[in-house]
């Protein structure tokens, strides 16, 4: 007999509808292709893996969040996938499901960054999906992975706009989904609103921010130290990104009022004034 929820083998798979974030860590296709070392990047991935599964259970120790939300990594791309369910014992619905995906998305945005000097960009989209231990395969993977390659360009996890529609509309989780408006109109994870202010009073963060910004600082100055200062096309961009990046994390020093923690914007600025044309 076939146990309840079992598929038998005849039984076409069948798509759910998902949350689905598409991630893509920025540069490290090219750390795999060029690194004589590509072991030591495979071990940063796992270590990232690991340091996002220990935030989590801080922060959630009764979610378990890995047990719903499902996690796939392939090369440089990161794929996050939380089923929703209309199930009365663990009802997850559209906002549900995104507070969950939000939380581990900052979290992997954050520890990426400040531990390891990764910047990554991605897109969140609701739709259809199937996966499981071998396939992943529906609209959502195929539109969040266009929201990543087509339109975030910069390192910023964009939102689709039917979700950033429902999150203006929902009370429920409201303050815990934190997003930005860019000045192209594209919403995105705030992430650094997470580590900045997270309900806590922001004279409370300063012994807090005291120890992160020196790190915060370092992995600036290492990831501008590497920047390419040609006048190529592809270097351009590169340098566009890491702008946006010292722009974002500008604006959050001030928002919360640590103005002195911003990273000084002539750190790139400074590459761009010694390349001739």
């Amino acid at each position: 007999m076939r146990g309840e929820g079992e598929m038998s083998e005849n039984e076409p798979p069948r798509s759910k509808e998902c949350i689905v974030a598409y991630l893509d860590l920025l540069g490290v296709k090219e750390k795999i292709l060029n690194d004589d070392d590509s072991e030591t990047n495979l071990a940063i991935i796992r270590k990232l893996y690991n340091e996002v599964i220990a935030l989590q259970n801080e922060k959630n120790p009764t979610l378990e969040i890995f047990q719903t939300c499902k996690f796939k990594i392939f090369s440089d791309n990161i794929v996050f996938i939380q089923e929703l369910s209309n199930d009365p014992n663990d009802s997850i619905d559209a906002i549900e499901g995104l507070f969950r995906i939000f939380g581990v998305v900052a979290d992997f945005q954050y520890c990426a960054f400040v531990n390891h000097g990764w910047l990554l960009r991605g897109g969140i989209v609701q739709g259809p999906l199937y996966s499981d231990e071998d396939i992943v395969w529906g609209k959502a993977l195929v539109a969040s992975h266009y929201l990543e390659d087509k339109l975030a360009i910069f390192p910023r996890v964009i939102i689709d706009e039917q979700l950033h529609q429902l999150i203006l509309k929902s009370e429920s989780h409201i303050k815990d989904i934190r997003i930005k408006i860019d000045s192209d109109g594209y919403s995105y994870v705030d992430y650094l609103n997470f580590m900045f202010i997270d309900g806590l009073n922001p004279y409370q963060l300063t012994p807090f921010l005291t120890m992160e910004f020196p790190k915060i600082q370092n992995t600036f100055i290492d990831m501008l130290s590497k920047v390419p200062t040609d006048a190529k096309p592809e270097s351009k961009s590169i340098r566009a990104k890491y702008r946006w990046q010292i722009n974002y994390y500008n604006g959050a020093c001030k928002e919360t009022g640590f103005e002195e923690y911003c990273v000084d914007p002539g750190l790139i600025l400074s590459y761009e004034e010694g390349i001739s044309e």
